[in-house]
């Protein structure tokens, strides 16, 4: 399975935020509102180390 670059977790993380929005549960929306901030930051890093080795 190909591993998914910094463009698609930064979707899927961005993805999940209208989701929690529409939820009633407050629990669900804190674990996907968590879910996409640490998907957004785990792109942020993965897309820094791309240009990095894109650079070299």
């Amino acid at each position: 399975m190909k591993k998914a670059n910094s463009i698609t977790l930064m979707i899927m993380g961005t993805g999940l935020i209208p989701v929690a929005l529409f939820l009633d549960n407050v629990l669900l929306k804190s674990i996907l509102l968590g879910a996409s901030i640490v998907l957004n930051v785990i792109a942020v890093v993965k897309n820094f180390k791309e240009k990095k080795n894109n650079e070299l």
